[in-house]
């Protein structure tokens, strides 16, 4: 007969079996070198440096080649944070990313460019980790990741992607298993036992619409194409962003990192609805709002429509449209209403503002209202074409309205001190580093973008323009895949050559900005920034030098030079009586010094 004792050794031994026998599996697997992880951060090329991961979104995907081919801009930050380095990190999707203009349109290369004129004798790195497609589920799960950088503050602009970005709740990238089974994905993708059992199981039938390569990502996410206002997926998507927005506040603020998280803007005037429920009495609207009638038949049928569908997003759209200019009141309203009543929900419906700024007072973190500065850079209160690209991604003036947002945040809750220079909203805009060549390729994206589904029924074979200019032709090659960093040198001598040396200055300074750790760059930004009248950017620019090279006395004078032109007389000089010091066998330093009426 078995004695106590031995019954409990019994059960302890199956209990431990299968552990055992999991981590027999799991350390082989690893030992075989079998599986993948995509950390947030990877080691960059140059040595001491991270960026960062190009393949991040294969984190999320249980085959890598199934992922869209979607990738955070390359912002280069040393491993080893330098103590007199403030550090901000962007988070978000394709807007935070700054699609359709890249790194140097998006709202953290506009802030950086902002930065480096208000403050140039400070170090302060704005380092982005947006990308497209991805939703609430990429922030929470690369929270802990970004505290491994020793953030100064986090920066947040998210919600557009909720039900159709990876993971979405209405998207052919959600899991089988709802909001639990992709929080537990997330906490087991890593092991290598899970991603055997995965490959195992998953089943390679994927939609022909989703492996054709030429339709665009947007095309292809819509999974369930109609989700009805309040509808069982419609909750499930505003659920899904309260609890993990919930959980990044929560992560940051037990690590006491500064959050600002921002209010989401979508063009509410100008993009009809993807996807309506009918209209009674408006069966095609194009055709009701184009037709010939008279504004107060059409007002009256419209008031009708809204009465007896008040579910059809149709309805609302026709009778903002009408009202528009008149009772802009009213018309906002329904505006409003027409996109949260849009089956096709690409855009945020206005319930997520209502979700931000509930979550920022209960996580006492900054709240940022971008929506209402858009609101108020609008006529008549509303956000359309004066500020949006087409459906959500804002034009160049509203990613700048959008920087600013978070930029006074910044200075208001002391992230930022008092401005060294101070440079106008005027000055920031005429010197932020997006070229005209970015202009075009961002417009060429666009094109693309809205030549397929929802834009059109059937894809549209884009004609790219003719390139009658050194411009077009480098928009061109950009969208046809060369890079960003190829391409810059042999723009800044077409400006310098131009005499065009704003748009030289602006280009230099995004090369500076995008290899900082080589000095010869930032050193031609700063003699460039001084050429074309900007001292506040070649200062940034000559100590971002010097701290790269402090032995070369060329860049030492270009300092010099840059803080007397920025007004700051004294600094120069002392920069002057250092740099006298460190090549006392050198004649120029003596030289500007008398010519500034030092004393000897």
């Amino acid at each position: 007969m078995k004695t106590k004792k031995t019954s409990v050794w019994f059960t302890l031994i199956a209990l431990l079996l299968p552990a055992g026998v999991f981590l027999l599996i799991e350390g082989a697997l690893r030992i075989a070198d079998y599986g993948s992880t995509y950390p947030l951060f990877v080691p960059a090329n140059e040595s001491g440096y991270l960026m960062p991961n190009p393949a991040l979104i294969k984190r999320y995907f249980h085959h890598g080649a199934t992922a869209p081919k979607v990738s955070p801009d390359t912002y280069y930050f040393r491993e080893k944070k330098p103590e007199n380095e403030l550090r901000l990190v962007m988070m978000g999707g394709s807007t935070a990313a700054g699609f359709p203009y890249g790194r140097f349109g998006s709202p953290s290369g506009l802030l950086e460019a902002r930065l480096q004129n208000a403050y140039p004798d400070k170090t302060i790195r704005v380092i982005s980790v947006a990308l497209s497609s991805v939703n609430s589920y990429t922030l929470r799960d690369i929270s802990e990741d970004i505290l491994s950088i020793s953030p100064d503050a986090v920066l947040i602009y998210a919600g557009h992607n909720e039900y159709l970005g990876v993971m979405g709740v209405g998207s052919v990238y959600a899991s089988r298993g709802g909001h639990l089974a992709n929080l537990l994905f997330l906490k087991l993708r890593n092991w290598r036992t899970f991603q055997l059992a995965q490959s195992l199981l998953a089943s390679d039938n994927r939609s022909a619409q989703h492996d054709s390569a030429d339709r665009t990502v947007m095309s292809k996410i819509a999974q369930s194409s109609q989700i009805p206002f309040n509808s069982d997926i419609y909750q499930q998507g505003i659920a899904q962003l309260r609890s993990n927005l919930a959980a990044v506040l929560s992560t940051f603020n037990e690590a006491h990192v500064p959050t600002f998280i921002s209010t989401i803007a979508a063009n509410e005037s100008g993009q009809r609805p993807f996807a309506s429920a009918p209209a009674s009495g408006i069966e095609d609207l194009n055709g009701f709002l184009n037709g010939t009638a008279a504004k107060r038949k059409k007002l009256k049928q419209a008031d009708a429509a809204v009465a007896a569908t008040p579910d059809s997003a149709d309805a609302h759209f026709a009778l903002a449209t009408l009202l528009a200019g008149t009772d802009d009141t009213r018309a906002n309203r329904h505006f409003v209403n027409a996109m949260d009543y849009d089956q096709l929900r690409f855009r945020a419906p206005s319930v997520f503002n209502g979700v931000i700024r509930e979550l920022a007072r209960q996580h006492q973190v900054t709240l940022v209202d971008a929506y209402q500065k858009m609101i108020a850079a609008s006529e008549g209160g509303h956000i359309g074409y004066n500020l949006m690209l087409e459906h959500l991604h804002p034009n160049e003036r509203g990613y700048f309205l959008l920087a600013n947002a978070f930029y006074y945040a910044l200075q208001e809750n002391h992230v930022l001190p008092a401005p060294t220079i101070f440079v106008t909203d005027s000055e920031a805009w005429l010197q932020r580093p997006l070229t005209p060549v970015d202009s075009l390729l961002g417009k060429l994206k666009i094109d693309s973008l809205t030549s397929d589904y929802p834009f059109t029924e059937t894809p549209v074979p884009l004609t790219l323009p003719i390139a009658r200019d050194k411009e077009t032709a480098l928009a061109i090659e950009r969208f046809r895949g060369k890079g960003l960093l190829s391409q810059l040198p042999d723009l800044i001598t077409y400006y310098q050559q131009q005499d065009r040396w704003s748009d030289a200055a602006n280009a230099a300074s995004a090369l500076a900005s995008a290899l900082p750790f080589n000095p010869e760059t930032s050193q031609l930004a700063a003699q460039i920034a001084l050429r074309s009248g900007q001292p506040g950017r070649a200062w940034f620019f000559a100590r971002q030098a010097i701290s790269l090279q402090p032995d070369n006395i060329s860049y030492q004078l270009t300092l010099a030079e840059s803080q007397f032109k920025a007004g700051h007389k004294e600094r120069a000089i002392a920069q002057l009586q250092q740099t006298q010091s460190q090549f006392p066998d050198n004649p120029k330093p003596a030289f500007f010094l008398k010519q500034l009426g030092a004393r000897e």
